[in-house]
C-alpha cells in the first residue's frame, strides 16, 4: 500500500475539520502512524445519545486525562524533558516486551 496522505486531507485532519474520511485513507493513515482507528478518531455523542456505559463507542470518547497530560508536559522545565522522554521511551519498550 502506498503511504501517501494528500495535502487537503492532512490539512483537514490537522485543523480538526475532517468530518468524513474514506476507509482507504483511514487505513493508510493508520498504517503510516502504526496505530488503530481508535487512536485517531473521537466520538462525541449528541445530547440525545445516551449509550450504556459498556457500549463499545464509549472507547472512542476522549477523556480529560489527555488534556491533563498535555498541561503537565508543558509545565515541565526544559532541563528535565530529556529525562522524562527517556522514562517514557523505556516504559514503551517494556510494554512492547509484555
Amino acid at each position: 500500500m502506498k503511504s501517501v496522505i494528500y495535502r487537503q486531507l492532512a490539512t483537514a485532519i490537522h485543523n480538526n475539520k475532517a468530518a468524513t474520511m474514506k476507509l482507504s485513507n483511514l487505513e493508510r493513515l493508520c498504517t503510516m502512524l502504526h496505530c488503530t482507528p481508535n487512536d485517531v478518531m473521537e466520538w462525541i455523542p449528541d445530547d440525545k445519545d445516551n449509550p450504556a456505559e459498556d457500549h463499545p463507542l464509549n472507547e472512542l470518547k476522549r477523556n480529560n486525562k489527555v488534556f491533563d497530560i498535555t498541561r503537565t508536559l508543558n509545565s515541565i522545565p526544559l532541563s528535565q524533558l530529556d529525562r522524562i522522554e527517556k522514562a517514557i521511551n523505556d516504559e514503551l519498550e517494556n510494554m512492547k516486551k509484555e
